[in-house]
């Protein structure tokens, strides 16, 4: 991400005080969560959603990856075409 201009966390995982801990160190006005498109991400999206809501009342996006490719995957121009969505578009798509 940082080759395209783009600030981005390697969180390493959901869901243990590490990764929390991580995000509550940023400083910025919201998140776009990007985690790999298969069931596991899918279930870290959901876990990180439900702490950023509760912790940071701050914008919360979902970056929804193309299938079977990371952002590491990914070439300028995928990356590019990749669709952000609301936290809420994000649910209506996979549930809570």
């Amino acid at each position: 991400m940082y080759q395209w201009g783009k600030s981005g966390i390697a969180l390493l995982g959901t869901g243990t005080e590490y990764q929390y801990k991580l995000l509550s160190q940023i400083t910025c006005y919201g998140y776009v969560l990007c985690l790999d498109p298969d069931e596991a991400g899918r279930n870290g999206i959901k876990k990180l959603i439900a702490y950023l809501l509760k912790k940071h009342k701050r914008n919360i996006y979902v970056a929804l990856m193309p299938d079977n490719k990371d952002v590491n995957d990914l070439t300028k121009e995928e990356f590019d075409q990749v669709q952000v969505v609301y936290y809420q578009e994000f649910w209506k798509i996979y549930g809570r």
